[in-house]
């Protein structure tokens, strides 16, 4: 019993390490990317810093609700007046659009 219990907590912890390794290694580098591509992420964090770029306001419509985004400082030297975050865990989906 204690075999069993021992092989399937290494194979577990084996497969967690895995899993864990190909998401720090599958995060896509947007520095070439166009403002669609990025927003269609719904990630913005890599994306203030570039000169070429002014961040906007924007808002999630979600299925079940809607989120605004949260206006934060400025970004080092981005040309962006704000910066803005959110988090709209579980939306699926969304649509980006500027709010005015």
């Amino acid at each position: 019993m204690k075999k069993s219990v021992a092989i399937l907590s290494i194979t577990l912890i084996g497969i967690l390490s895995f899993l864990f390794s190909n998401v720090i290694f599958a995060k896509k580098d947007i520095s070439n990317s166009v403002p669609s591509e990025v927003e269609s992420l719904a990630n913005l964090e890599e994306w203030w810093n570039r000169l070429d770029y002014v961040c906007v306001k924007v808002e999630c419509n979600c299925i079940l609700y809607q989120f605004h985004s949260v206006v934060a400082q400025p970004v080092e030297e981005g040309k962006g007046t704000v910066a803005h975050t959110w988090s709209c865990t579980g939306c699926g989906d969304c649509g980006w659009i500027v709010v005015e």
